[in-house]
């Protein structure tokens, strides 16, 4: 996966699991009766276990599934850090004036309109490079490709979270975790990825913290080519 598509990428796998809240994800096959996601291809799903899948009212979700950031089950001390510190980090960036340690070294508009500041820093080969849309978004590279690709919605008003789509990244293909979370410690869908491919468990919450998906790959799953979004009518 290119470093230039990851953010794109980020918003339809995980924004769009902000819209749909329970059953209009999965299917059913009249043949093996096993649950099928209707967001990926259905021929893909050979190695995929469906373990919860919605339904009204959710079970209570398994404490070692708790969707805070504090959960060291789901997330390292290391991942704890960077997630609560990445909505600080980027909530003052502007056009000219980039996270702290780094300065500004090209502004440009991409083809969209938007203004795109790329900022490299001072004690590292790091670089930033900040897109200003509907969503601040941000690839935080080094020049091995290794860093992370995040989306900041910060216009959802003084009294509600704001929310981060993130992604790890390694040598420029999707690689570590990959989360989608509210900004006071909440998460709303949880990954893995190892050199670009999905492995281990998928997990989606409720906003009130009900677990409403988990799926196990039983192989690692290129999640990119099979996932298509949801019909919107």
């Amino acid at each position: 996966m290119k470093p230039t598509n990851i953010i794109l990428i980020i918003l339809i796998i995980l924004g769009l699991s902000l819209l749909f809240s329970a059953g209009n994800l999965f299917g059913q096959t009249n043949q093996a009766k096993q649950p099928l996601i209707d967001t990926l291809d259905s021929d893909s799903q050979t190695n995929i276990v469906v373990i919860r899948n919605g339904g009204w009212p959710l079970p209570p979700c398994p404490s070692k599934y708790t969707n805070l950031i504090s959960n060291t089950n789901l997330f390292s001390s290391a991942e704890q850090k960077l997630l609560l510190e990445i909505p600080l980090k980027y909530q003052n960036v502007t056009t000219n004036a980039g996270p702290l340690g780094s300065v500004l070294t090209a502004l440009n508009k991409d083809i969209n309109g938007h203004w795109v500041a790329s900022f490299q820093y001072t004690n590292s080969d790091a670089r930033d490079e900040v897109t200003f849309g509907a969503w601040k978004s941000a690839k935080f590279l080094n020049k091995s490709g290794d860093g992370y690709g995040v989306n900041m919605d910060y216009m959802v008003g003084k009294s509600a979270e704001s929310i981060v789509l993130f992604c790890q990244l390694k040598h420029g293909m999707t690689d570590g975790l990959l989360a989608d979370y509210y900004d006071n410690g909440h998460c709303l869908s949880w990954m893995r990825f190892s050199n670009g491919m999905a492995v281990g468990k998928w997990l989606e919450w409720n906003s009130d913290g009900g677990l409403r998906l988990e799926v196990e790959f039983k192989t690692p799953y290129d999640f990119q080519k099979h996932y298509h979004p949801p019909n919107i009518e």
